[in-house]
């Protein structure tokens, strides 16, 4: 009786079928996945006390060997997950912390203007006596830049989380911003019935463009090349 006791206790020290350690809660081998209540039955039990204990230690040592044959195939190679090359963040931390908050206060500043037509100087109500429907953009455009400003803070408040969505937006608005006073000079002449050549100068219109195509293309390049970085799900920073 005794020694019956005794090789079942041996035996669920061991699964019987890979050899792997396995403890007595044990429902099924974590090895092999083989039910321990099932295997272990009176029919299959050595009814040698020596050759049990003989059994049980090539049982460890063939289990040790398939947990570390698993453990090798599981193991990821380098052809799965390619080594990236690192690239530097200095340019994304200045536009976090630094340039979009700027660009917060030139908006603020310039909504300030367009509401009191202070952009004007002294000619202020002289002009909008003169061509009224200037006010009326005027007052349009101070709102967009307030829409703007808040446009302006939740980018870079997803951009700071790391979200892709954050870039999205951050390129968008280095397309459109600079263009803003072109905008505006364009549906302003268009208001007070003014040819557009009479306030627009072309060539540094075209010069405008040109620096706001290379600064755009940069920054589109840039997070390009770090877009590994940038998920659509939400992650913490500490910025």
């Amino acid at each position: 009786m005794f020694l019956r006791c005794f090789e079942r206790w041996v035996l669920k020290m061991y699964c019987p079928t890979c050899g792997g350690k396995v403890f007595e809660s044990d429902q099924f081998c974590r090895y092999c996945g083989k039910e321990l209540s099932l295997l272990i039955d009176d029919d299959i039990i050595d009814k040698s006390g020596a050759s049990i204990i003989d059994q049980t230690e090539s049982t460890e040592q063939s289990g040790d060997y398939l947990y570390n044959q698993t453990r090798s195939l599981n193991k990821p190679s380098s052809k799965d997950f390619p080594e990236q090359k690192e690239y530097g963040l200095k340019w994304y931390y200045f536009v976090v912390k630094v340039q979009l908050w700027l660009t917060m206060l030139v908006l603020l500043y310039n909504a300030f203007q367009y509401f009191q037509g202070a952009h004007y100087g002294e000619n202020d109500n002289a002009i909008y006596s003169t061509f009224p429907a200037i006010e009326t953009v005027d007052l349009g455009f101070a709102i967009i830049m307030l829409i703007f400003v808040v446009f302006t803070f939740i980018t870079r408040k997803s951009l700071a989380r790391f979200e892709e969505k954050g870039v999205k937006n951050y390129l968008f608005l280095c397309y459109v911003l600079p263009l803003l006073s072109t905008i505006y000079s364009i549906v302003c002449c268009i208001a007070a019935k003014v040819p557009i050549e009479y306030v627009m100068d072309f060539g540094a219109f075209i010069v405008q463009v040109v620096l706001m195509l290379i600064y755009a293309i940069f920054n589109t390049i840039y997070f390009r090349k770090r877009k590994a970085l940038f998920r659509t799900k939400r992650l913490q920073s500490t910025l």
